[in-house]
């Protein structure tokens, strides 16, 4: 966990989540679960609409954390890829580990849509939103970090499927971000609009 969240360092802590295929057919040679993972519909064999929730609980002496997701999915043999989800954290503070004791509830969705053209180019829009809660730490470290929005548009180019391929996407985030997120390219500059341009290779083997 985080030291934004309060719980930290972490003792113990349990998950599980469950899914239901809601159209598609599971086959011994077509698993759709393992299939609307990639957020695509890359060689999709068949429609396929899957529902799935989760959460996770983990605990720091008298600190708890309860982290929850339900989301959606639907791949189309055209090309068409969706996908929306709901997440939500519950903190339990009684031991300050840099968020005052209290109970706070952080919120956001995020909401993608992608569409595949000959299985190689692949232009996609995503919108995520996050509420902090206003009690937080780390929402009153500056002006309006309580509410994170990121707008990200950008294309994949698969060369040789998932095994190899070229993203390139540009983000904007009209509140800017309330901390670094080193790995996606975003800095800490809470009340000011963001712009962020990555370009990723990915090569599996």
């Amino acid at each position: 966990m985080g030291g934004e969240s309060g719980v930290t360092p972490t003792d113990f802590g349990f998950s599980g989540r469950a899914e239901y295929l809601l159209i598609g057919d599971r086959t011994a040679s077509f698993n759709p679960f393992n299939e609307y993972e990639q957020f695509t519909s890359l060689h999709a064999k068949q429609d396929i609409l899957v529902i799935g929730g989760g959460a996770d609980y983990s605990q720091a002496g008298s600190n708890d954390l309860i982290a929850h997701t339900a989301d959606i999915q639907y791949n189309s043999v055209g090309g068409l890829a969706l996908y929306g989800a709901y997440l939500g954290t519950y903190r339990s503070i009684h031991t300050n580990q840099g968020v005052p004791p209290g109970h706070y509830y952080d919120a956001g969705f995020v909401v993608q849509a992608a569409y595949i053209f000959n299985q190689h180019f692949e232009p996609f829009v995503r919108y995520d939103w996050t509420k902090f809660d206003p009690s937080s730490t780390i929402a009153i470290a500056g002006l309006n970090t309580h509410l994170l929005q990121e707008l990200t548009a950008g294309a994949n180019y698969y060369v040789y499927g998932q095994k190899l391929k070229l993203t390139v996407d540009g983000s904007w985030l009209p509140n800017g971000s309330p901390a670094d997120a080193d790995s996606l390219g975003v800095l800490r500059d809470s009340g000011r609009y963001e712009f962020v341009l990555r370009t990723q290779l990915q090569i599996a083997i």
